[in-house]
């Protein structure tokens, strides 16, 4: 982000700020540095900041205001989380891969709620989310899972119950 900002001559927390404001199209690794996502842009991405954003929505003169994307991870993020992964039909190795967590065991301690999503992480699980449920008409959970459901019905959240039968909405 430096060397873009040094390149662009902007300072390199105007685009940081905007990186994560979604004015700036960058792409943020899963590992966190110094407790904070490390964010990449390209050149392009750089340059339609420019001439979209920059002096624009910040700085002296009339100011507009900016429309910013927050990503709000749900309270019952777990359940939630829990009731996606079966109606995907997905094991946790699976849903792991697919939204870029570094294991398994991420996505079991998210599930089991120590630990939780990052908005950028959270981000990723809602566009899956979205993907799948374009790509399919009846969006049921598989056949392994509907006897196994009935089952588990008593343990599992209210929540996550809806969303295993098909009623339940995402976020």
């Amino acid at each position: 982000m430096q060397v873009l900002a040094d390149e662009l001559q902007v300072h390199v927390r105007t685009l940081r700020a905007a990186a994560r404001d979604g004015r700036l199209a960058a792409t943020f690794s899963p590992r966190p540095y110094f407790g904070r996502l490390a964010a990449t842009a390209t050149r392009a991405a750089g340059a339609r900041f420019m001439a979209t954003w920059y002096r624009r929505s910040y700085g002296r003169g009339r100011r507009r205001l900016v429309a910013v994307c927050r990503v709000t991870i749900p309270a019952n993020y777990a359940a939630t989380l829990v009731g996606l992964r079966h109606r995907l039909g997905l094991s946790q190795q699976q849903l792991a891969a697919r939204v870029g967590a570094a294991s398994k065991a991420v996505v079991y301690q998210w599930e089991s709620g120590k630990r939780k999503p990052s908005p950028v992480f959270w981000l990723r699980i809602e566009r899956l989310w979205r993907r799948q449920a374009n790509s399919r008409q009846s969006f049921g959970p598989p056949a392994s899972l509907r006897a196994k459901s009935v089952c588990l019905n008593s343990s599992i959240p209210e929540s996550a119950r809806a969303l295993l039968r098909g009623s339940g909405t995402f976020p």
